[in-house]
């Protein structure tokens, strides 16, 4: 039975991804090949949370507090 997952290195253990049926202390033949980063992917998201954010700008309209009340200690 051949296998095909992915998995996170954490110091020096592979994690898999998902669970394989086979018993524990078993002998696997392991290939390790990185996987590519998609850059585009956290940039674009991030576009898309700050458009959003900029969009649903939120102003109660009341008091705004000055940094030395905010840290006022007594």
């Amino acid at each position: 039975m051949k296998t095909i997952t992915t998995g996170t290195l954490i110091d020096r253990v592979v994690q898999l991804d998902q669970q394989v049926d086979l018993p524990n202390h078993s002998r696997v033949n392991v290939s390790i090949e990185p996987m590519q980063r998609d850059s585009e992917k956290p940039a674009a998201a991030l576009a898309r949370f700050l458009k959003r954010a900029e969009a649903r700008g939120f102003d109660s309209g009341g008091h705004r507090f000055t940094r030395d009340e905010l840290h006022e200690r007594d």
